[in-house]
């Protein structure tokens, strides 16, 4: 349990609170080790919840799967537990009510909630006389053993179990956007991304998933990954595929540096803040739900 690291943290960035939510920057619910955050800080180690700490408190949300084990985890922590759906249950934000003077400032990690759920939160905390701020940098300050990310190699997956090769796949998605007037498209989640490229990775354990995004354009794509993990062969059938790679954390400049006259097709449930924030303002966005959800769910 490592909450004190953090509130020192947070004295040092003069903050009054931070918001981290179990997830990764693709909106996870099962994690690789390097975004175990919460079971670091609290010792919590569901796979579903929020803490909210001050400079001097604690408290973590949790759904009524967790509410023995949380009670155990937690238990001379100091961190007070809140059980997600009882009556009675205080909201992050009346909880902060009653820890911070009015017109304080929240932190949260803009890579880990999701666009809908960062403007939500951001009014509810506003209605409490709160500020809510993206702020980088809190788990990387005080989490010096942390794990790295998985450098595990992608695997292909044969399209005999697939159904569809991923230029069918990559074709009946650009129809979507044609018919949405969206110019780009981006793909954040891991699962959609698989499903897409008939690609398999194992970067988180028991999901077949790898780190990366993938960007869609008329007559291209291009995969953000760790290079080192694809091998050449299927580094060259992507590229046959129209589909190039880059670093995975080149994302943000990417997606930045996209022609001010192509609208941008993002999905504002699956898509994490800090990718909203990279687009310059202005642009003509197409605010909908992935076209591979759907897609995926007909076998």
């Amino acid at each position: 349990m490592n909450i004190e690291l953090a509130q020192a943290w947070l004295k040092s960035q003069s903050l009054d609170a931070y918001f981290h939510y179990h997830t990764d920057p693709h909106q996870s619910e099962y994690l690789a080790d390097h975004w175990q955050v919460m079971a670091w800080l609290t010792g919590f180690t569901g796979s579903a919840g929020t803490v909210v700490f001050t400079q001097n408190g604690a408290a973590l949300w949790a759904d009524s799967r967790y509410y023995l084990q949380a009670e155990k985890q937690l238990e001379g922590s100091g961190i007070a537990l809140m059980k997600t759906g009882l009556p009675g249950t205080q909201a992050t934000d009346e909880w902060l009510k009653e820890q911070l003077p009015e017109g304080g400032t929240v932190g949260i990690d803009p890579n880990l909630i999701s666009i809908t759920p960062y403007f939500t939160t951001k009014k509810s905390l506003q209605a409490q006389g709160f500020e809510l701020t993206p702020v980088l940098g809190c788990v990387e300050a005080v989490w010096a053993d942390r794990p790295p990310l998985s450098t595990s190699r992608v695997k292909e997956h044969d399209v005999l179990y697939a159904g569809q090769s991923r230029e069918e796949k990559l074709t009946a998605v650009r129809a979507k956007m044609l018919k949405n007037k969206a110019d780009v498209l981006l793909i954040p989640t891991l699962d959609d991304l698989a499903w897409l490229l008939n690609l398999r990775g194992s970067d988180i354990d028991f999901n077949p998933v790898f780190m990366s995004y993938l960007l869609i354009e008329a007559d291209n794509a291009t995969l953000f990954v760790d290079a080192a993990k694809v091998p050449q062969s299927i580094a060259k059938d992507l590229a046959s595929a129209g589909v190039g790679i880059r670093p995975y954390n080149s994302v943000l400049d990417a997606i930045a540096s996209i022609p001010e006259a192509l609208s941008i097709w993002l999905d504002y449930g699956r898509s994490n803040y800090a990718l909203y924030q990279a687009i310059p303002a202005g642009r003509n966005m197409v605010k909908s739900a992935l076209p591979t959800i759907l897609m995926k769910a007909c076998k």
